[in-house]
């Protein structure tokens, strides 16, 4: 009787805990793409493209540890580059 009381309360240990770390998993974020921007467009030559929109008043950059957050109405929006570097082998 005693080997199945320390067996229940064992499960039961396993349960809370696991219920406590799943409660303290980490959520999904949402940001909801909503815009009131006024003016602004696209410009073109041969060489360069430029977008912009005009009356955004307020722009940065917030992170912490594991998660960053780019205000403005084109962030993100910034092509990847790649870097090359030169391959020096040894003959």
């Amino acid at each position: 009787m005693k080997k199945l009381s320390a067996i229940l309360l064992l499960l039961g240990a396993m349960l809370l805990l696991s219920a406590v770390l799943l409660s303290a998993a980490p959520t999904s974020f949402a940001v909801p793409w909503q815009v009131v921007g006024n003016g602004g467009g696209d410009s073109s030559n041969a060489t360069f493209a430029v977008s912009g929109t005009i009356g955004q008043p307020v722009t940065a950059v917030s992170s912490n540890n594991n998660i960053t957050l780019s205000s403005g109405y084109w962030s993100g929006l910034s092509a990847n580059y790649d870097i090359y570097l030169p391959a020096i082998i040894k003959q």
